[in-house]
């Protein structure tokens, strides 16, 4: 049978090859398809591919096991979408309440305030429901991931014949630390992670667009 993809996340690169060496390999080789069932999710590696490579192939696994969240993913990328873009449509409204100080009439600051009020009211509306998307869809979509990457790689130590606990890196402690930590550490790309970066993006692309917008030769300096 064809090996199964791996997974493995550079940010914790060192564990999560301590994790492939001892739970994806089989007497010297890879873990066959009979020895899995569809869905389980068993790292890889392999020391002649380019390090490059293999962290794009990685990813690109990890985005297949989370195939069954896209759903939350997808909300909680709609909610960091909102989260960044309301910095920048703050700025605008607290550059456009500086001008009322220049009213003349207090009549008329007090009518142009109330509707930044009510635009401040908004804002802070849009945060609300962002957070809660966010939140939501993002600790959804990386507990499951975490939780079948788990399960996967457990029936894969299930399997194994006696001597391969033996070995000191196969001791409970550690098998039991890779359960716990390494799922965590490779499920937070489509968690908060995912979360953060495109909160960054769409505060970048929404401030460079309203720069552009409102004084485009400033924006392009």
């Amino acid at each position: 049978g064809e090996p199964i993809g791996g997974v493995t996340y550079s940010v914790r690169q060192s564990m999560m090859k301590s994790m492939i060496k001892s739970l994806a390999t089989k007497e010297g080789g890879m873990i066959e398809e009979e020895d899995v069932e569809a869905g389980d999710i068993i790292p890889e590696e392999s020391d002649e591919n380019d390090p490059e490579e293999e962290k794009l192939a990685s990813k690109s696994r990890l985005w297949e096991l989370s195939q069954p969240e896209w759903g939350y993913i997808s909300m909680g990328t709609l909610g960091s979408t909102i989260l960044g873009c309301l910095p920048p449509c703050e700025g605008i409204l607290t550059a456009q309440i500086v001008t009322t100080f220049y009213e003349s009439s207090p009549e008329g600051m007090l009518s142009r305030n109330r509707i930044y009020i009510l635009n401040f009211l908004t804002l802070g509306a849009g945060a609300l429901f962002g957070n809660i998307m966010s939140g939501i869809g993002f600790s959804v979509s990386g507990s499951r991931l975490a939780r079948r990457m788990r399960q996967g790689v457990f029936e894969a130590i299930v399997r194994r014949d006696m001597g391969w606990f033996d070995f000191p890196e196969h001791s409970t402690g550690e098998l039991t630390t890779r359960l716990e930590a390494d799922a965590e550490a490779v499920a937070k790309v489509t968690g908060w992670a995912l979360g953060y970066r495109v909160r960054v993006i769409a505060t970048l692309v929404a401030g460079v667009t309203i720069a552009l917008v409102f004084a485009w030769q400033v924006g392009l300096a």
